[in-house]
């Protein structure tokens, strides 16, 4: 192999990789929604994350750094390598009202895993994610479709939803979105 070569193909295993732990290392959600589509519907992507927003950010009760901002995309450490990921066709991001909604689309599913952020007072960010207990996923079902599949042998359900903006209007209104994590500059 060229070295050209081995340099794309690591790239494109580190992103794969970087995808997975996305879901169980950055932004800690205890969910399995995934969503088809980058979230919210309708709205345009942005180009760059905005100035409020960039920096470097750490979890509010233990003090790690979780994830630094950049104008053009975002960086995590993992296993003491800084990876960066920038925006792209891939990982999208959109405003919708006082919320960032951050979409990384996995390879594996094409589904897209979505992290919502919301600024919070005195250089904070706070990170949002749907319930999956019983009495809030009644009430999603009740705004909008939620499909399930059988994920492995082991009877893992993931669901998955594509809501239109009214729809994703009705589900920040209804209180479904709750704060998963707090970060701050």
């Amino acid at each position: 192999m060229k070295p050209d070569s081995q340099s794309k193909s690591f790239k494109k295993v580190t992103v794969t990789s970087l995808m997975v732990l996305i879901g169980l290392c950055f932004l800690s959600s205890c969910t399995n929604i995934y969503y088809e589509n980058p979230q919210p519907a309708g709205q345009e992507n942005m180009d760059e994350f905005p100035k409020k927003l960039l920096g470097t950010y750490v979890d509010y009760e233990d003090g790690d750094t979780v994830i630094v901002v950049y104008s053009d995309g975002f960086s995590l450490n993992l296993n003491e390598n800084d990876v960066k990921i920038p925006l792209s066709e891939k990982t999208v991001l959109r405003k919708y009202k006082a919320y960032y909604f951050l979409s990384l689309q996995q390879e594996e599913t094409n589904l897209w895993t979505v992290y919502i952020v919301k600024p919070g007072k005195k250089k904070t960010l706070d990170l949002y994610d749907i319930s999956t207990e019983e009495g809030p996923m009644e009430q999603l079902r009740a705004i909008t479709e939620v499909k399930e599949y059988d994920q492995d042998q082991e009877k893992s359900y993931t669901m998955y939803i594509n809501p239109n903006l009214a729809e994703m209007d009705q589900i920040i209104k209804s209180g479904l979105l709750q704060p998963t994590q707090k970060l701050k500059k």
